[in-house]
């Protein structure tokens, strides 16, 4: 298939392929994939796209679930990262009382030592 047969669907999936930003409408999306292409020197107006068959259906399917993941995953982190936060002021707090009991266990037996 050449690039100028390549539909909305199968630019994104290039694109994707590519690991580069699939946002955007079908002109913006021909020239990021262009300028991809220059950037490795490869010719677009010749270069042959190879297609399973995988219907686009398939492959938006794909791609929204690939984004439902990442979304999820995202949201997983920012919980995970919010209770590791919570647990390292918990201990952090547990550590000071610690340290001040240490610091007054220290401060009596000083006390208990004087007279010598």
């Amino acid at each position: 298939m050449k690039f100028e047969e390549l539909k909305v669907v199968k630019l994104k999936r290039e694109l994707s392929k590519l690991e580069l930003p699939t946002a955007g409408n079908k002109a913006e999306l021909q020239k990021r994939l262009i300028d991809e292409f220059k950037r490795r020197d490869i010719d677009i107006g010749t270069y042959e796209f190879e297609y399973k068959d995988e219907t686009d259906e398939q492959h938006g399917l794909k791609q929204n679930f690939k984004a439902e993941v990442q979304e999820s995953s995202k949201a997983n982190f920012t919980e995970f990262k919010t209770e590791i936060q919570e647990m390292s002021e918990v201990i952090n707090n547990r550590v000071d009382r610690i340290d001040r009991k240490v610091a007054d266990l220290e401060t009596n037996i000083d006390k208990k030592k004087w007279p010598p």
